[in-house]
């Protein structure tokens, strides 16, 4: 069973594919990978998995399942790759938000913070101020300050 979609979702729009893949093993890797893809992009936003089964993400998941396996024996499998690709993209840019079964929105973790150190040792940590402020930190602030 998978956390956006399970099997029968996937056999019930795509009925020509249990014929395709009989293996309840197989079923469950398909579906595995394709919840990796999804769960490896959702994660910039989202805790993943997305509870509660989204029905977009049900959707996609659906989709990419069968567009996965039919990719050498459909050749349509690789348009519906490309159109649930999108629509998992435009969730995460914001463009599409995600609803769940009871039509509230799902909400987001909210930005990313960037270091403000880039390539520096941090100077701060979860116990309060590190007084080993990386040197190279400072030789190139104070470079900077002599330049101006």
């Amino acid at each position: 069973m998978g956390n956006y979609a399970d099997w029968e979702d996937v056999a019930g729009r795509y009925q020509k594919i249990s014929t395709v893949v009989d293996s309840q093993e197989l079923q469950a890797s398909y579906l595995a990978g394709v919840e990796a893809i999804m769960n490896s992009y959702l994660a910039k936003q989202f805790t993943i998995p997305v509870a509660d089964k989204p029905p977009l993400l049900t959707d996609i998941a659906i989709d990419l399942a069968y567009a996965k396996i039919m990719v050498h024996k459909d050749q349509s499998a690789q348009k519906i790759w490309d159109r649930a690709m999108a629509i998992l993209k435009n969730i995460l840019a914001g463009d599409v938000l995600l609803i769940d079964t009871d039509g509230s929105t799902i909400p987001t973790l909210g930005s990313v913070a960037w270091s403000t150190t880039k390539d520096y040792h941090d100077s701060f940590s979860m116990l309060g101020i590190d007084d080993r402020i990386d040197p190279d930190l400072i030789d190139d602030l104070a470079s900077e300050r002599d330049m101006i």
